[in-house]
């Protein structure tokens, strides 16, 4: 077997390029932190470990949802505690007011307190925290906390105070381009209407408004409700109609909170919707269930301290504080269960996060120990190499022999 220089030479290259192709394919590893540079250096690895870097990902959404429920429970909380230990306040007054002994002065002090207490309760049922939204806001959601888990984002203004009244609500609904054949329907929230004939929108509004205010069966279509009455659920008010317009008004306690909707339309088997125009008025908190209750015993107070004839008996104002003492508490408590349930989903979610990461990084990134060792051994094989062709270059086989 023949053995020449140049393959000698041919050797020693392909071992040097061997060598740097190692030496640089573990410093960009050392450099970048990745394992691989490109999918098809190990496709399983990398599309499991992208996977997992998208789960951990999605797993810090979790984190900062439970964050913000934990802080808009803590908060709310706090301040049911402050309202509660002022109702109690109260309903020690009350029992003090029932002291034969006491006189008209005696009255108007209990009053002054109550009165005192009353309007700082308004105050707080209504307060914002320091990013300016309500402690006890009038619209909660359901909040995601962890895979398949929601729970309520805060306290509503509701669940403290109880039924209030909005009156300035409205909600509006534009059926003047509609035009509708026998069997065609629309709905809006629980009332649905069928045509039995051709129908103009304009005259679709005003048989709704005589049905609302009414309960007069339609001229060109039946009515139907899954609701009680004649009503649409939450919205009790009188409607009116107006060129085709149907405007539904809140005017009794506790409506008018949330939007019917849009209406829902069967136009000549074309399912389509009519957009909703809804004007939410605001908290009126002096309306609140709360807020009424204690002024009942205000107000009875000042009977008492005048003479007067009661409005409300003592059963009746007793009652009224104990039940707005048991709402607030129930709200609380209500409310702790869900923090408790958050900070339970934080620590599962912790662990399972710890996991993901841990995982993805041993199919992604770089060991850098190993690395840096293999990058060592690499560049040490490349200098002998090196060191080996030269003095290759500087002979020939044959001058050996």
């Amino acid at each position: 077997m023949r053995v020449s220089s140049n393959q000698i030479l041919e050797a020693g290259v392909k071992s040097m390029e061997s060598s740097l192709a190692d030496a640089m394919a573990w410093q960009k590893k050392i450099s970048t932190g990745k394992n691989y540079s490109k999918a098809s250096d190990n496709p399983y690895a990398v599309s499991r470990g992208v996977r997992l870097e998208f789960d951990v990902a999605r797993l810090e959404m979790y984190k900062t949802n439970q964050n913000y429920v934990a802080s808009s429970h803590a908060i709310a909380q706090t301040q049911m505690s402050t309202i509660i230990d002022e109702i109690t306040v109260l309903k020690q007054a009350f029992v003090q007011s029932q002291n034969g002994a006491l006189n008209s002065n005696n009255f108007r002090a209990l009053k002054i307190q109550a009165e005192q207490i009353r309007d700082t309760i308004k105050a707080q049922s209504v307060a914002k925290d320091a990013t300016g939204n309500a402690i006890f806001p009038e619209t909660i959601y359901n909040v995601q906390i962890e895979p398949n888990l929601t729970v309520k984002s805060g306290v509503q203004f509701s669940d403290l105070s109880g039924n209030y009244l909005n009156s300035s609500a409205t909600d509006q609904f534009d059926f003047s381009a509609l035009t509708l054949a026998s069997g065609d329907t629309v709905r809006i929230g629980t009332v649905t209407f069928t045509a039995s004939g051709a129908t103009t929108g304009s005259s679709l509004a005003s048989q709704f408004v005589a049905y609302l205010n009414s309960g007069t069966a339609g001229t060109s279509g039946a009515f139907a409700n899954t609701g009680s009455g004649t009503s649409i659920a939450n919205w009790t008010g009188t409607a009116s109609a107006s060129s085709g317009v149907l405007t539904l008004v809140a005017t009794t306690a506790g409506s008018g909170k949330v939007s019917p909707g849009d209406a829902a339309t069967t136009i000549s088997a074309v399912s389509g919707s009519v957009k909703s125009t809804f004007t939410d008025g605001g908290v009126d908190e002096t309306s609140s269930d709360l807020y009424q209750k204690i002024n009942d015993f205000v107000t009875y107070l000042d009977e008492r301290a005048s003479g007067s004839s009661l409005t409300k008996t003592a059963g009746a104002i007793e009652s009224g504080l104990d039940a707005i003492f048991d709402r607030i508490t129930t709200a609380q408590q209500r409310s702790g269960g869900i923090a408790a349930q958050v900070d339970i989903s934080k620590e599962a979610m912790g662990t399972i996060g710890t996991e993901m990461a841990a995982t993805a990084s041993a199919l992604l990134d770089t060991d850098l120990a190993a690395a840096t060792a293999a990058y060592t051994r690499s560049q040490t094989l490349l200098n002998a190499a090196q060191a080996m062709f030269a003095r290759l270059q500087q002979s020939s086989l044959f001058s050996k022999l």
